[in-house]
């Protein structure tokens, strides 16, 4: 891992002095849950053709191992888990997030950093703001008490990048680090740690151009747990 990049574990993010913090939708709502529970439930898992069927096994046991499984991946489509050909999963994918997105969201669970979020409402200091990319979002955020009093920005709407200080993204590749990671320049960056943001080796992010373009800004780049690993039952590191 660079020099500029440390690991920060899931709870103890380093606050002091950091007033606005940005984080978008998808840091404190799993829509990688979210749809693959609603293909599940509604009946879209029963074509062995084109799918591993004995994947759904895992619903026997629980959200924990749902969560750790897709935690643990490492391709960022969580379809290609049980879809046999990408290409395939990958049109799937763009499929449902784009025609049942209001049910995958709603079967959405809270990442660690929800609650995060909502500890920041408690730091008189700390001015933390959600952004999100379509109505949906901003209806689940809107209508969630414990996230209530939090600001709401538009991925569409925000301009002035220099009005925070400390950025949130769940992947290297997204659309939000596509159109904010650019504009963030000596701030403090901080990564969830999905399997799929690590190298081959799982013993430092990924060589992308958005990580360079972040470390070229001259930004302070950590990487924070998505859930808490001791409640997962999982180990602390990636590497083999």
């Amino acid at each position: 891992m660079s020099d500029n990049t440390r690991n920060v574990l899931f709870g103890q993010g380093d606050v002091n002095g950091i007033i606005t913090p940005l984080i978008p939708f998808n840091c404190v709502y799993d829509l990688d849950v979210g749809i693959v529970r609603f293909m599940y439930e509604n009946g879209y898992t029963n074509n062995s053709d084109i799918m591993n069927t004995e994947f759904f096994q895992i619903f026997k046991s629980g959200n924990i191992k749902l969560i750790s499984t897709l935690y643990s991946r490492v391709d960022e489509n969580p379809l290609r888990l049980f879809i046999y050909d990408n290409k395939v999963a990958d049109e799937m994918y763009v499929e449902f997030m784009s025609k049942h997105i209001n049910d995958i969201t709603r079967s959405s669970v809270h990442t660690g950093i929800y609650e995060i979020a909502t500890a920041f409402k408690t730091e008189k200091s700390i001015a933390a703001s959600i952004i999100y990319s379509n109505q949906t979002e901003y209806d689940m955020i809107k209508y969630d008490k414990r996230l209530a009093g939090i600001q709401l920005v538009s991925l569409e709407d925000l301009r002035d990048i220099e009005d925070y200080n400390l950025f949130f993204f769940k992947s290297l590749e997204d659309m939000y680090i596509s159109m904010i990671g650019p504009r963030v320049k000596s701030d403090s960056v901080y990564i969830m740690d999905y399997r799929f943001n690590y190298n081959e080796n799982g013993t430092d992010l990924k060589e992308c151009p958005f990580y360079a373009q972040l470390e070229a800004n001259r930004n302070t780049i950590n990487v924070i747990n998505a859930y808490d690993r001791n409640r997962l039952h999982m180990e602390e590191s990636w590497a083999n």
